[in-house]
């Protein structure tokens, strides 16, 4: 990254950084300030508050946010992007330079079907939904089944396996028995875990991450884990986190994000994670506990989840989510089968005891 911490611009095209330094700028924000003169007032102020300094650039907003998301995770290197989607296919390749680094020659990667990890190229081909089967085909994606362990595959040949803590198109967990032992698989190849914590990250499962039930359980961190959507509280950033062992594979050449980092939303980042105090994960934990006790005595639902993410299977899914709307209440519906539920850190059990009546009444209208 280049040592220069941008602050302000002034003239035609000159940039004044933190030390004070009078910058001729031929980067123009590694291009997207190309139509614009640096000195135009209605423009500058907003654009100094915003300043895009994309990862070639130090700033100081950014710097805090990763200080902030290494200091509570398990992860010494951050690198911010924009999206989850992007992240995870910035994951993958990084496992694929890793290996490339060390002198192997790895042209595989596991991924475990009935997980969900974006619509970017790479992260769809991580995927078996039939819509998307328009793309180009071949063996470097190996799928596997969920909860089984992938054992007749080229493990030598395989870079990376990656999961979703708690997969977006099940209704169960992980059994701990079969991660414990696909991940005795992946040390004994050097095959690098990565974690997609997109939705289930940052609080929400009742802990820092879904992985961390994981760790509490068998000593296990993955080695990279992605994680986005509450980070950037509805604006567009996501992050990378990896170990160790990746600190002298990460450079410019291996990922670049125009948008990821921008002060402002560093900032907005930073109080985000401001608020993931202990209490509040204690508070989404029994949050939790409450809402696994309501849910056990609605009879004709199927569901999985801990902490502020359920997903519900429920016949007609579709209907009932419309009929949901109707009263009033908003969820997350994807198809016919089931409804997700990710409210926000507020959302308490006054507010849950609403969403029950309703989804009971719901319920019997539509049986």
């Amino acid at each position: 990254m280049i040592n220069v911490h941008p602050k302000s611009f002034f003239g035609d095209t000159y940039i004044l950084d933190s030390e004070g330094r009078t910058i001729l700028d031929m980067m123009s924000g590694s291009g997207v300030y190309f139509l614009w003169r640096y000195g135009d007032k209605f423009w500058q102020n907003f654009r100094e508050d915003n300043l895009n300094a994309q990862n070639f650039y130090v700033t100081d907003d950014k710097l805090e946010v990763v200080g902030k998301l290494s200091k509570i995770t398990d992860f010494p290197n951050v690198f911010l992007v924009c999206s989850g989607s992007e992240a995870n296919d910035a994951a993958v390749k990084l496992s694929f330079k890793y290996h490339r680094q060390k002198g192997e020659r790895r042209d595989k990667v596991l991924y475990a079907m009935g997980c969900y990890f974006g619509r970017t190229f790479g992260a769809v081909r991580c995927s078996q939904e039939n819509y998307h089967d328009f793309l180009p085909q071949d063996d470097v994606f190996i799928p596997f089944q969920f909860n089984s362990v992938p054992k007749i595959v080229p493990w030598e040949r395989v870079s990376a396996l990656i999961l979703e803590y708690l997969p977006s198109r099940k209704l169960e967990f992980w059994d701990n028995e079969v991660i414990k032992e696909i991940v005795d698989y992946c040390k004994r190849y050097d095959v690098n875990v990565i974690v997609d914590e997109i939705k289930c990250g940052l609080g929400r499962m009742g802990k820092i991450f879904g992985y961390s039930y994981w760790k509490d359980a068998m000593e296990f961190v993955p080695d990279i884990v992605t994680c986005g959507k509450p980070l950037g509280a509805g604006f567009p950033l996501s992050a990378i986190l990896s170990s160790s062992k990746f600190s002298d594979v990460i450079d410019y050449r291996w990922h670049s994000s125009t948008y990821g980092g921008m002060p402002f939303i560093s900032r907005i980042a930073s109080r985000t994670i401001d608020n993931l105090t202990l209490e509040t994960i204690e508070e989404i934990s029994q949050f939790g506990r409450v809402a696994l006790d309501n849910l056990k005595n609605i009879e004709g639902i199927r569901f999985c989840g801990c902490g502020k993410y359920w997903i519900i299977f429920v016949p007609n899914a579709d209907i009932v989510h419309k009929k949901l709307l109707n009263r009033g209440i908003l969820t997350y519906n994807i198809n016919k089968e089931n409804i997700s539920l990710l409210p926000n850190l507020w959302f308490n059990c006054d507010h849950w005891s609403e969403f029950v009546k309703n989804f009971e009444e719901v319920l019997s209208e539509v049986r």
